[in-house]
């Protein structure tokens, strides 16, 4: 099977998915000169920076590289997220739906430096209404790296950990329902990991 270490070499030459697709902007604000500001505007507050997730631009990028994939479903979650062909589904044990796993893929194969690399979801009762109010658990939990983002149009939580040598970088929405729907991706240890984790996270929405 075709390494994934050999699309992390096609994506490292995309320079602009560190300066665009998931640069820090501000929600809602407009793009370098789309309109002008007008020279007798008055000064507005300054706005808190947020990471905008944005699927569009990741779907750009992902078609630049001819990079295969196709969306994954769940039956708990009316949600959808876009993965790699090379990430295949793995059975869920009565122990991982305990724990509410609803998705587990990795990679058939282990890459040169002997990981696999894996995406899990999770769909949780974690006794948050919003995004903010997880964002405040998890900061309370030792989560430091917890911040709110803006995925595809909708407040959601991102933040990274590494517990036992093992690093990921995982995002979470808020449900109607009460729950939490969480998405992580593994491993996230140099840019170019980074980069497949931010295309796969960019493109959880709703279905």
């Amino acid at each position: 099977m075709k390494k994934l270490i050999a699309i992390l070499l096609a994506l490292a030459v995309l320079s602009s998915l560190s300066v665009s697709a998931f640069a820090a902007k501000k929600p809602g604000s407009i793009r370098k000169n789309d309109n002008p500001v007008e020279e007798n505007s008055a000064p507005k507050e300054e706005e808190t920076e947020m990471f905008v997730f944005d699927w569009k631009e990741s779907e750009s990028a992902v078609k630049d590289i001819n990079l295969d994939g196709r969306f994954v479903t769940f039956n708990e979650i009316d949600a959808k997220v876009w993965l790699p062909d090379l990430y295949e589904e793995c059975e869920l044990t009565e122990e991982d739906l305990e724990d509410g796993y609803i998705g587990y893929y990795m990679t058939e194969e282990p890459e040169e430096n002997g990981e696999y690399c894996i995406v899990d979801m999770v769909y949780w009762d974690a006794g948050c209404a919003s995004a903010e109010e997880y964002r405040d658990a998890l900061l309370e939990w030792g989560y430091d790296t917890a911040e709110l983002v803006e995925l595809n149009g909708y407040e959601a939580v991102m933040y990274s950990s590494e517990e036992d040598g093992y690093d990921y970088l995982a995002v979470a929405l808020a449900t109607e329902s009460g729950n939490i729907f969480e998405v992580s991706v593994h491993p996230v240890s140099s840019e170019e990991y980074t980069a497949v984790a931010y295309i796969i996270l960019s493109s959880v929405q709703p279905t």
